[in-house]
């Protein structure tokens, strides 16, 4: 098998290098334009909780129409992998109320906290995992409500040949213009069916996401997709307005939606996903009047100090990187007396 990545990122120690990280990266912009690229552009990848904003889409007007004590922290929670923090479990509970279910009809799997304090904590008192800590509770019981609501039997929400997920895949395949029945399906980890993009489709997925796509842009599609496309604008008003639901409190997608690394009047919508996985929508703004869509996966898996890293070095590169997040990390390199370089980018 010829393997897709390219080095990212080298670390150095006293002039000896101790440090290779490899991946893929991408950068689109919303004309569809690759600006950036690192390692194979035409290598599948596995979208993993990536994933989650159209997971959500795919349903999103059922849930509108039959459910309107829901909120948009609800919907928030419902594209997030949370950290298992009181508030998603708060709004968890407020929506099994509203739906009028109770914790069983989740199938996620069970797991602890990705906050590590509460895993301690909780792992010290005998506690064992349940589906309600797992990050992926609040959409398990999205695609629950959604089946409930048109009658269908919501315990085999997470059988692929379901009709919610055929619709999700006719609206990927149409975005990135290509047929649904060539997506490649896997299992992801909470047990639901997850599909396969190259990163530049990825990347452009979510320069769609961050510029509200309209299906007045969409000749030619689908009724099915009309209805699932018509509600695109929500996802990042959720996002943008509930970082904290998405992700949680120290966690890097939330930190770089509420602005904490780019400059001034440049809004971000982001999602880390499993196994070195983290996508980066980059709303239309002076530079990038279309916006940009961003990829980053990382050969090694779960790394998020330095995806996260490598993800500044590239808002840097774009010129979108504000000058105090380049002191944080030029400070914290001497720190450690560590020398970055990003591997130079092939651009486009």
């Amino acid at each position: 098998m010829n393997l897709p990545w390219e080095p990212l990122l080298t670390v150095d120690r006293s002039e000896l290098p101790e440090l290779a990280l490899y991946g893929v990266i991408s950068v689109i912009d919303g004309s569809g334009r690759l600006l950036v690229s690192r390692g194979e552009q035409t290598a599948k990848l596995w979208t993993r909780s990536c994933l989650k904003p159209w997971q959500l889409l795919g349903h999103l007007h059922i849930l509108k129409q039959h459910y309107p004590k829901l909120e948009d922290r609800h919907y928030a929670l419902m594209l997030s992998s949370h950290s298992g923090q009181q508030i998603h479990l708060d709004a968890l509970d407020e929506m099994l109320q509203i739906a009028g279910v109770d914790l069983n009809v989740l199938q996620n799997t069970p797991r602890y906290p990705s906050d590590l304090s509460l895993k301690y904590k909780l792992k010290s008192a005998g506690e064992k995992p349940t589906s309600r800590w797992g990050s992926c509770s609040g959409k398990h019981l999205g695609f629950v409500m959604a089946m409930n609501a048109v009658g269908q039997d919501s315990t085999r929400y997470l059988e692929p040949d379901q009709p919610h997920f055929e619709r999700l895949k006719k609206t990927l395949a149409y975005l990135v213009n290509d047929d649904w029945q060539n997506i490649r399906q896997t299992t992801d980890g909470c047990r639901l069916p997850n599909y396969a993009f190259t990163a530049p489709e990825l990347a452009r997925l979510y320069a769609q996401l961050a510029t509200d796509l309209k299906f007045e842009s969409l000749p030619d599609a689908p009724a099915d997709v009309k209805d699932v496309v018509a509600n695109f604008s929500m996802l990042s008003r959720v996002m943008s307005a509930y970082p904290e639901y998405v992700g949680g409190e120290n966690r890097l997608d939330t930190d770089l939606m509420r602005g904490k690394y780019s400059i001034d009047g440049v809004q971000l919508l982001a999602k880390e996903g499993a196994d070195g996985l983290l996508t980066i929508g980059v709303r239309p703004c002076d530079l990038y009047s279309k916006g940009l869509g961003i990829v980053i996966k990382l050969s090694s898996g779960e790394d998020l100090y330095h995806i996260g890293l490598i993800a500044l070095e590239v808002l840097d590169s774009l010129k979108l990187l504000k000058d105090s997040a380049k002191k944080e990390n030029k400070l914290k390199h001497l720190k450690f007396t560590y020398h970055y370089e990003l591997a130079e980018f092939a651009r486009r």
